[in-house]
């Protein structure tokens, strides 16, 4: 990889099991509220810029939405 992971990331690698099924509904849950919103910004980012290209957030970005979603 070259470089830590995202929150996102190793949240990703921790709470599913071998087979690559989510541990429980609840991480599960998270994982998908935190995909949703790292979505729904780069889509904003995408449709705010001059040409509409893609946006990929970065590690910072994915990073905060990621404790947003888990400590509100």
């Amino acid at each position: 990889m070259g470089r830590l992971p995202t929150l996102m990331e190793l949240f990703d690698r921790t709470h599913k099991n071998k087979a690559g099924a989510f541990v429980d509904e609840k991480s599960e849950k998270i994982y998908n509220d935190v995909a949703a919103r790292i979505d729904e910004r780069e889509t904003q980012l995408a449709q705010e810029s001059a040409d509409g290209s893609p946006v990929v957030l970065s590690t910072i970005e994915v990073d905060r939405i990621y404790e947003e979603v888990n400590f509100i």
